[in-house]
This record gives C-alpha cells, structure tokens and sequence, in this order.
C-alpha cells in the first residue's frame, strides 16, 4: 500500500514556479513488508540521523508457541539446529496510515500504537495469544490467535466485523499455562484478492484446516482438511501457490485457488521463508533446484532484483543475486532480522541494530535497544524494531530524538561479551556417571564450566571456540548438581541443575541400555534384549528418584515415524 504525495506552487498568472516532491512514505502492511516476506520497502529512511523517538514495553515478556531449538534432528542427520519454530519470539508490527499495530502473545491483545506519539490508540483482546503480526488491507485489520479463530477488526477503531473459525465448538488444551484450541491459528491471516487465508492446526496427527474467507463478510470460501501437517509461521503466496513454513520439517505447497495440497518440499525445516519475484523460495537447510533453493548456514536472507543480502551468526553478506558473487562482507554479529529500505539494509543484533550502506557493506549507523532485535519493519519515516524483551522502539531521523550509548563491546559488533551465548546449555548424558555439556557462544571463547561438586571431574578442550563440549565424569545417582557456564571474564553466562537419576529396567539390549532412555540424546533409546535370550512381555522400566517426590507431568519421545516397532 504506497501513499505518494506531490504538490504544485502555481503563481497568478498560471506560471509553474516549480515542483517539489515529498519523499514517499510507504506503509508495511503485513509480516515482513508484503506476501512474499521480503524484508523489502522502497521508502527512504536517512539512516545516519536516526534518533530513538519512543518505546513501547509490554508489562510481560513474549511467550513463544515452543522454546528454544532442538538439540539436533537425529533422523534427518542434521547437527547444531538454531530454533526452527522462532516466528514469536517479539511482538512483529505492522504500519499504515501513520499507525503501528501488533499482536501479543503475553496479554492475547492487539494493539494498535500512534506513530508520532508512541501513545496507545486503541486495544482489542482475544481468547489466545496472538503469534504472526496482523496484516493491513482496505481499512481492515486480520489476525489470527491460538483460541482458534481468525480476526477481521476496523483498523480505525479496533471494533470487531467478523470472526472465522472452522472448529469453533473445539475442545481446549493448556500450552504455556492457558487454554487454547487445538487448532490454533499460527499462520497469521494473509490478504490476497479480497480473500483471507489462513490455516488452523497444531498437532501432526491432529487434522488442520487450511481456510480462505471473504476478506469483507468472513463467509468461507473452502476450508481443506489436511493430514499430518504442522501449519506454523507466516503463509506465503506468489498470487498462484500458497506456501505454508512447518517448522522441524520442510515447507508445504498448497493450491491458492482451492487449497488442495501440490507436495511437500525437500531440505530442512524452519518458519522463516522468502518468495522471490522469480517464484523461487528460500527457507532453511534446503536443497538448491530450479525453483526453490536454500540458504544453508544463513540465519536470514532477502533477495531483491540485482542483491541479495545473508546475516549469520559471525557477519552479513552482500552479493550479487543471480551469480551469487560475493559483493562485501561486514563482521557484523546481526543474525536476527534483516530489513532493505531503498539502499539502507538494517540489522537487527543483541541488544543492537545497525544501518548498512546496501551497494558497499559500508556502516552507517548504530542503535541501542533492549534484548534481541528479532523484528525489523521501516514505514511513516520511521524504523521499527521489536525485541525478545518486548519491547517496540521507534527511531526516526530526528534532531530532537534520544541517542543512548552503546557499551564497547556491543559497538565493537564482536560478540565478545558476556552476554554471547548462542544455544544451550544442555547435557547428554553418556553412561551411568558421565555427561557431555554442550553449549554454542556467538564468537570463539573457551571452554569454562565449573561444577557446585568436588566429586565430579570436568575434561574441558584447550583454546578458544564458539562450539563447545566438555567431558564430565562422577556423577552419582540421585545428586542435583549445580553448574555453571563461564564467559571471558568469568562472569556467567548460564546457571543450570541436573540430576543423575539412577534408572533400571528388568531386560537391556547391549547398547540400548536403560539410562539411555533419560541420557539427553534424541539419537538413542533404551531397548529390551531382542535377539538371543529374549525374556517375554511385558517389561518395566524404573527411575529411581531416591526419594518420594511430587511431579507435574512427564514427557517422552516417541520412536521415528518410520519405526515399524511400535512406539
């Protein structure tokens, strides 16, 4: 949606005097600018004079739909996952017509915030925490939340027109301590035509709807059921397929005519996707063909006609976008989000945003903010970033603005700090008394734990790296250990308790033995003997927690989905 605006100085006597034009103040109305999630405006911003204007901070902090990534996909062979279900961890915006809208997963709120004043213009709450940022068209806001039901709202006044749900009598379930539906809607609600897609589902042996509705009245238009499918993280659409992010698993492709499913794309999984205007999508670990092509190690990508743009989680790239050739490369630790407005590309970081000339990589400007800048959008004049700590800044380029100091190693764009922690901590248990700790830091550091015990013996590698795994022998049964993770200047970095549990079962195959099925590692499991001297059904397993203690609940994983042996 482009709002342009030029006026004429006409004399008396009908001369033209001149003709001055007012730079175009384009609005982004939708997660990531537009249908296709490129990150990409072709409004103006003067970077270098950005001054923070205002924030916004909600009273709770985001809870995502899932926390924090696997450890590793062991049956798809791939080591050291990021998160792949991290569409939620900020409050993503919206803008148009001078109004800043989001969506909330702490109070299950939307709300809708004045650009210039950063004051609160109106509030409008549902049943269920709302992931995807709402989308803008014709006045109209649509949004989805996990009570269930796609949202249609006045833009101007917040009041409801209509609400969709293709489950609308469907039975609650507790997540992240609320009640939500078991069909929530995660895809957000994309606007295309006059119709308003979206998909509700969670579960893979639970069947979704895919759902298009009449984008005025909410009179459905179909509603496909589909099998074995998560529907999360924004849709996609080229304005003939529809394409639907799932997470662990690689991205589905959907008829936008009718939503009959056209097959299952290859790779690796992930929520965060980008259409090309070639048709061609980009999403996690994928495997590079004609028509979709991956970007490998990259955190987060946008492509436009000549560049294309790739953060890490060591620096940002420029390079040429049909050759692929490296244009520039910034040692710039902005994995987070990615944002082009005309030749400025803005990325977010920890606890930091910068401004970076898009043609030769050169910096422009740094910007302080609180927590992780997961979410990036620039429309009204105005850069809007949204953090894990949710909290919303506005920076415009104004003489007037604040200007807060950067500490040396945040500017320095290093990662060398002690607050780089990239993944973990998490321990895998290796036998009876021994563990691995695994952990990941944003830039090389060394391997530094210490344990609350005497009795345990840590073996920690020589010298500095960013993947970390320490040997630890000693542990007994039944013992809450206490340990730590050390940054550079011995600080910690992370706190965590583990307990060595002792677990027994009446029957262990060699190598599948009991303390395998809780040793942290997806990758292996605990088995009865199989071959030789079976022993009969049925068989126990015990774990012994030395004491009587109280419990909440347990989880479990299953076997593989190509399991023939039960699960």
């Amino acid at each position: 949606m482009n709002r342009r605006c030029a006026f004429r100085h006409v004399l008396p006597a009908l001369l033209i005097l001149s003709v001055a034009r007012i730079a175009p103040a384009e609005d982004w109305p939708t997660y990531r600018h537009d249908n296709r999630r490129s990150g990409v405006t072709t409004e103006k911003i003067d970077a270098a004079r950005l001054k923070e204007m205002w924030t916004w901070r909600s009273t709770s902090l985001p809870v995502p739909a899932w926390h924090g990534p696997a450890k590793w996909d062991a049956y798809s062979g791939i080591p050291k996952l990021g998160s792949m279900r991290d569409y939620d961890k900020a409050f993503h915006v919206s803008v148009a017509g001078g109004r800043v809208y989001f969506g909330s997963s702490a109070d299950d709120s939307v709300h809708c915030i004045d650009v210039a004043t950063g004051k609160t213009a109106w509030t409008y709450t549902t049943d269920g925490p709302i992931r995807v940022a709402p989308t803008i068209a014709a006045g109209k806001l649509y949004v989805g939340s996990d009570d269930g039901y796609a949202y249609c709202l006045d833009a101007a006044t917040g009041e409801l027109v209509w609400r969709f749900s293709p489950k609308p009598d469907a039975r609650r379930v507790v997540n992240n301590g609320k009640f939500i539906s078991l069909w929530p809607v995660r895809t957000g609600v994309l606007v295309e035509g006059g119709t308003a897609y979206f998909a509700a589902g969670m579960l893979p042996w639970v069947e979704t709807y895919l759902c298009a509705v009449d984008a005025r009245t909410g009179e459905p238009k179909y509603q496909q059921q589909h099998a074995a499918v998560t529907m999360e993280g924004a849709l996609l659409t080229d304005g003939t397929a529809l394409f639907s992010p799932q997470g662990r698993v690689p991205p589905r492709k959907f008829s936008l005519a009718n939503g009959a499913a056209q097959g299952v794309l290859k790779g690796g999984g992930g929520t965060f996707a980008v259409l090309t205007k070639k048709s061609q999508l980009h999403y996690g670990q994928a495997s590079a063909n004609s028509a979709i092509a991956g970007f490998g190690r990259g955190t987060r990508l946008i492509v436009n006609d000549t560049m294309a743009f790739l953060a890490s989680d060591n620096n940002l790239v420029g390079m040429d976008a049909v050759s692929k050739a490296r244009k520039w490369t910034q040692n710039v630790v902005c994995p987070y989000a990615l944002a082009l407005a005309g030749d400025v590309l803005f990325a977010g970081g920890h606890n930091k945003v910068v401004a970076l000339n898009a043609k030769s990589g050169e910096p422009i400007w740094t910007g302080a903010v609180d927590g992780k800048a997961y979410g990036l959008a620039v429309a009204s004049g105005s850069l809007f970033v949204s953090t894990g700590e949710g909290v919303i800044h506005c920076f415009q380029p104004n003489e007037k603005g604040t200007v807060r100091k950067l500490r040396a190693d945040v500017l320095s764009g290093d990662g060398r700090n002690d607050s780089s922690l990239a993944m973990g901590p998490y321990v895998e248990f290796t036998g009876t008394r021994s563990a691995i700790v695994r952990w990941e830091t944003a830039a090389p550091a060394p391997s530094s734990v210490s344990f609350s015990s005497a009795d345990v013996t840590v073996e920690a590698p020589q010298g500095d790296r960013t993947e970390h795994a320490v040997k630890v022998t000693g542990l007994n049964p039944d013992t809450v250990y206490l340990y730590t993770i050390l940054g550079l200047s011995g600080a910690a970095l992370a706190e965590e308790r583990v307990v060595r549990v002792a677990v027994r079962a009446d029957s262990e195959h060699p190598g599948l033995e009991a303390f395998r099925a809780m040793d942290g590692n997806p990758a292996t499991f605990w088995h009865s003997v199989w071959r030789g001297a079976v022993t009969n059904l049925p068989h126990e397993i015990v774990i012994d927690l030395g004491k009587p203690r109280e419990i909440t609940g347990f989880t479990y994983l299953p076997r593989p989905a190509d399991c023939k042996n039960g699960n």
